[in-house]
């Protein structure tokens, strides 16, 4: 197992941004903008309690593993909820153990909830897997037959369509929030928009563009009103979409369809090579994806009371699972949950 030691991500050294740029040739998700130590350099402005784990094997860096540590040891990956891909960065060939990275890092347990399973030494801790869907835009997408229809009608009624990649405009952003936000409040999720530093590091994104990284907010409008939007992120021939929302207004035309239209044609002609939908089985994405790839989901626990305490509310799940409770208990713990989550 390699020797670690902890940084922050302002202290990683020009040689070291360039020793992890050339890992992520190792694996071909390495390619996902997570996993780009541009991002993390800004995120960590935001969130302080992003550290990074540098990975030695006597004087050679050999990986780097982004994580943040929250109360009683419980650690999370870096950037936390918004990441929607996380794993150590390693050099071809670096021989791991979870559990040993975990307490190197001073942590009890490190949860996850989008591993890839490229990782084979995580394979035993996860709890569940499921496919993160995408599209590759050399690859024919079903599209809805009436989706060119809906166009039409939305431009003759709205205003002519009009698809911007990328816009860097106050405005735009205040309008996406606005959005996303009555969209978490209607779903009852927790708004991600709201915890801390995450609409700084959008406006830090969208403004930050270097030939291999950038934020990408992308825009359909009719007319001059903006329909349907997608905050991502590119890095290489990768774009991730992240903090997508659209009018509900408008909703009938189906404008969140359109702008994904739009941005396969604008893919493709870019040289981009997939557009990545992250974790989740939202509708659209089993429509429209075709590659896709396996994460997993669960936690890296070194034996401690945490771990001890987990395990009983496991077996408790499990009996209320059988039982009629099932459903009133499970919402009662899913609020508890998410005011818990808000708290910090």
């Amino acid at each position: 197992m390699p020797d670690v030691q902890i940084i922050k991500a302002s202290a990683l050294s020009a040689d070291q941004i360039r020793q992890w740029q050339s890992f992520r040739d190792s694996l071909p998700i390495y390619a996902v903008p997570f996993f780009d130590p541009e991002f993390f350099q800004i995120v960590a402005q935001y969130r302080p309690e992003l550290l990074i784990a540098v990975l030695r094997v006597g004087p050679e860096v050999v990986g780097f593993f982004p994580f943040e540590r929250g109360r009683l040891g419980i650690g999370r990956p870096g950037a936390s909820v918004f990441s929607d891909y996380h794993a150590p960065i390693l050099a071809a060939g670096t021989r791991w153990v979870p559990i040993d990275l975990v307490r190197q890092c001073g942590l009890g347990t490190w949860d996850y909830w989008a591993v890839p399973v490229d990782f084979e030494p995580m394979l035993g801790h996860h709890t569940c897997t499921e496919r993160a869907l995408a599209i590759d835009p050399r690859q024919p997408v079903r599209w809805q037959q009436s989706l060119t229809r809906k166009g039409r009608k939305l431009a003759r009624e709205i205003g002519e369509l009009r698809f911007v990649p990328h816009v860097e405009t106050e405005a735009m952003l205040a309008t996406l929030v606005r959005w996303k936000s009555s969209h978490y409040e209607r779903t009852g999720a927790v708004n991600l928009l709201h915890l801390p530093g995450v609409q700084d590091i959008l406006r830090h994104l969208m403004r930050h563009a270097t030939p291999d990284f950038g934020g990408m907010f992308s825009v359909l409008y009719a007319g001059e009103r903006p329909v349907a939007c997608n905050f991502g992120m590119r890095s290489g021939r990768w774009m991730h979409w992240w903090f997508p929302s659209y009018d509900t207004d408008l909703a009938g035309y189906s404008p969140g369809m359109l702008l994904i239209r739009e941005m396969v044609t604008h893919a493709l002609e870019a040289g981009f090579e997939r557009i990545d939908f992250g974790p989740g089985d939202e509708p659209f994405k089993l429509e429209l994806g075709n590659t896709s790839t396996e994460i997993g989901r669960g936690s890296v626990e070194a034996p401690s009371l945490i771990r001890a305490g987990r395990l009983l509310r496991r077996r408790a799940d499990g009996w209320i699972a059988g039982t009629p409770l099932r459903g009133p208990v499970r919402r009662t713990i899913n609020a508890v949950r998410r005011v818990l989550h808000r708290a910090g």
